[in-house]
């Protein structure tokens, strides 16, 4: 599991607000985006650890972040973890059935 220090997440949605970090996370998934789509042209070794791994990291630590921010607005018992892993467990199960089907 990759370890994310939340309290420092939080510090930054503080300093600089939820709609910054929520602006954040989307340039990071952006990035990677177009580090997936060059790799795939071929401008560097396909899914080498520089850019693709890095701008992974970035969107998972600012995936994070969105959490946070969900959880402020969420009242669910066990948090938005627990409504993650219904929503998780709901499309996990339609690709197993897709498999199965063998449909794309």
């Amino acid at each position: 599991m990759i370890k994310i220090d939340k309290t420092v997440l939080e510090e930054a949605a503080k300093k600089w607000g939820d709609d910054l970090q929520i602006d954040m996370l989307l340039e990071e998934m952006a990035e990677l985006s177009a580090a997936l789509l060059q790799s795939k042209r071929g401008r560097f070794r396909r899914y080498q650890t520089s850019p693709v791994i890095k701008e992974t990291a970035d969107v998972l630590i600012t995936l994070e972040g969105l959490k946070l921010i969900l959880q402020k607005d969420l009242m669910v018992e066990g948090g938005v973890d627990a409504l993650l892993q219904d929503f998780v467990d709901e499309k996990m199960h339609r690709l197993e059935k897709r498999l199965e089907e063998g449909k794309p």
